[in-house]
């Protein structure tokens, strides 16, 4: 165990996608301050969005976010306030046409956090009980999810497309030998997530893929949970 974790951190210094978030910005320090100094104002970066609360840096409403674009870009979405009566919820769940399973996600939440495929109405209940406000969304399944930075400056009509990302989930294969565990412990990627899914699933860990099988690991999508960008 002791050596996993070595080579853990020789990974982890060896990749930059896995260094911490100060190994990126502290550099940046000074000419952040430059800025600001001429900005006069030490938040004036948050305007780069004024349509998302601080620009998006921190603390942003997903539904309010959603509201502004049209629904039929959008997967269906139910809004629940904290401490709403859960048989109110069921009422709408089944009132918009939800099934199971769906995406529940904090309404202000960061890097994944509290993100969860929900599977049936008893881990709804217990996600309703242990959340604030939070949305219920459609679980779109597609093979293919894409990440695109688009920008437009104010005195222009059209704006600029300036990357596309895709996002790749994590998954392994089965060789028909090796459980899902021992094949967690094969990939660099998949490593750095053994302790958490130790405490999701268990006794499902000890499972044993066939040949050629794909398991998909983490359904979403965000770095910090696997995903490869």
């Amino acid at each position: 165990m002791k050596s996993l974790k070595k080579r853990l951190w020789l990974v982890k210094l060896l990749h930059f996608e896995y260094w911490d978030w100060w190994a990126f910005y502290l550099p940046l320090l000074p000419w952040y301050l430059w800025q600001a100094f001429r900005a006069k104002s030490f938040t004036y970066f948050t305007n780069v969005d004024p349509a998302i609360e601080y620009g998006g840096f921190f603390g942003e409403s997903k539904i309010d976010i959603l509201n502004k674009i049209p629904t039929k870009y959008c997967p269906k979405t139910l809004f629940i306030q904290m401490n709403s009566d859960f048989s109110l919820v069921k009422e709408e769940f089944s009132k918009n046409g939800f099934e199971y399973p769906v995406i529940c996600k904090p309404n202000v939440g960061e890097r994944g956090n509290l993100v969860q495929k929900v599977e049936n109405l008893e881990e709804m209940h217990s996600y309703h009980l242990s959340s604030g406000d939070y949305i219920i969304q459609e679980y779109v399944n597609y093979e293919i999810e894409l990440g695109i930075l688009y920008y437009r400056m104010p005195n222009q009509q059209n704006g600029h497309i300036t990357s596309v990302t895709k996002k790749g989930f994590l998954k392994v294969i089965g060789n028909g030998n090796d459980t899902i565990l021992a094949l967690m412990e094969l990939s660099e990627r998949a490593r750095f997530q053994i302790n958490s899914f130790k405490k999701r699933w268990g006794a499902q860990l000890l499972e044993i893929p066939k040949i050629g099988q794909e398991i998909l690991l983490e359904p979403i999508g965000n770095h910090c949970r696997g995903t490869t960008f």
